[in-house]
């Protein structure tokens, strides 16, 4: 199974987006059939071009990462693991409701709010049952996304 996290709305706290069955989603429209869950992370900082890692509020970088279901002693049961992520370790997908959540992972749910998601709960449960090891989630940024090109990006200190 093929997944893509494109993040649409990028702001200097948290990053806003979907989470899609690839070959389902056309020209950053949600389609029904496509559509696995919303999604919320911290900053998107560009990290692929080479900007600094801010330790617990930065997005991980854009790119396509393998999924593989491990053991996680925080969550206490198998999740969905991101393997091969530059500077980062133990990368999940799992439920919260906004940056603040998480320390780089992508948080998934069923409701998109203002600054997040929220209804988790399902939307993990089916993720973890559902995404065999394996599969692959790419992560990108929506084309024209009018935040993208405007955005002063804070540095490390």
């Amino acid at each position: 199974m093929r997944l893509m996290l494109e993040r649409q709305v990028l702001t200097d706290e948290y990053s806003l987006g979907e989470l899609f069955a690839e070959g389902q989603c056309h020209a950053s429209r949600r389609m029904a059939s496509g559509h696995l869950a919303w999604t919320a992370e911290d900053c998107d900082r560009e990290l692929e071009e080479g900007n600094p890692k801010l330790w617990g509020a930065s997005a991980i970088p854009l790119g396509t990462y393998t999924l593989y279901h491990t053991w996680s002693a925080r969550f206490r049961r198998r999740v969905l693991c991101l393997a091969g992520v530059p500077d980062y370790s133990r990368v999940y997908l799992h439920g919260g409701n906004k940056a603040a959540d998480t320390h780089g992972c992508p948080l998934v749910g069923a409701v998109r709010t203002s600054i997040g998601v929220r209804d988790c709960g399902a939307v993990v449960a089916w993720l973890e049952r559902e995404v065999p090891d394996g599969s692959t989630i790419a992560i990108v940024r929506a084309t024209g996304s009018a935040l993208h090109d405007r955005r002063t990006l804070p540095t490390a200190r």
